[in-house]
């Protein structure tokens, strides 16, 4: 697959740096094939290995109108291409293509050891609007897209977990029939195994629990995530569109109180027209606001 690919390099340190302009513009056309690539090094330039189990969470943020605090925010988790040179990338989504303007970027890396650190790496890029697109994708103000991969992860250690007690079940069974041939000491013994046995598959179910329980959870995130856009708890999956409905009473002839517009301004329900025959348009600024 032909892919835009802008490649950086992200220095891990402890100093604050101003975001690398990286000079990239994508455009609203490109859909599926905007993709960031990064290169995580280490101050001396040595580059940052990535072990298994390594996630590397990259947020990117953009002025929006109806975001909280201003700004909207989209989260991924970054496809990692290299462990060993510690090189991760990111295919853009179509739902941030709508927007126009600056996007800066952040990189962090969680370890599987539950370590984490920011990198300080920052990055900016810019997002135009093509000319052959007269629609862009809707613009979201929130997004993440690590749910899949989260699910699948914890679907492997289900999986494991599940094969592993079958295989320690399957073992244990053996060394007792064989145990049961032999003395009343070894008998004892093997009853001692069975119990040591239980406590690890005890132990095991515990596990199958818990992880139930983080599905459980992510769950729960999925539906605040997909249901609410400033996360208040209200479903808003019904109407995505919170811009207020408007008639020819929200209109006003300034900017600060409602005052009826100009005769000239005329209320066809559907669509407002500006008759400039009319007397009251002459010698006159003919504007119109919504306060």
């Amino acid at each position: 697959m032909a892919f835009k690919i802008n490649e950086s390099i992200i220095v891990i340190q402890a100093e604050a740096t101003s975001p690398n302009r990286t000079n990239v513009v994508f455009w609203s056309h490109d859909r599926g094939t905007a993709k960031l690539r990064m290169k995580l090094v280490r101050k001396n330039g040595i580059p940052q290995s990535l072990p298994e189990g390594t996630t590397v969470p990259i947020r990117l943020m953009f002025k929006s109108a109806t975001a909280e605090g201003g700004y909207g925010k989209h989260d991924y988790l970054a496809t990692v291409e290299d462990p060993v040179n510690g090189i991760v990338s990111i295919v853009l989504e179509d739902n941030i293509l709508g927007y126009v303007g600056t996007v800066e970027g952040s990189v962090y890396i969680d370890f599987p050891n539950d370590r984490s650190l920011d990198t300080a790496g920052r990055f900016t890029f810019d997002i135009k609007r093509s000319p052959i697109d007269d629609s862009t994708p809707e613009l979201e103000d929130y997004y993440f897209n690590g749910f899949s991969q989260t699910i699948d992860k914890i679907e492997k250690i289900l999986a494991d977990g599940k094969q592993e007690i079958e295989q320690k079940i399957a073992e244990s069974e053996t060394q007792i029939d064989g145990k049961l041939k032999d003395t009343n000491d070894k008998i004892t013994k093997a009853n001692q195994d069975v119990a040591t046995i239980n406590t690890n598959i005890d132990k095991a179910n515990d596990r199958i629990d818990q992880t139930n329980q983080k599905i459980g959870d992510l769950g729960k995130l999925k539906k605040m995530y997909s249901n609410s856009i400033d996360f208040g708890g209200y479903d808003y999956s019904g109407r995505a569109n919170l811009a207020p409905n408007l008639d020819f009473s929200k209109f006003s002839s300034n900017g600060t109180t409602i005052t009826k517009p100009l005769a000239c301004f005329k209320d066809h329900e559907t669509y407002l027209e500006l008759d400039s025959s009319d007397p009251s348009a002459v010698n006159i600024n003919r504007n119109i606001y919504v306060p």
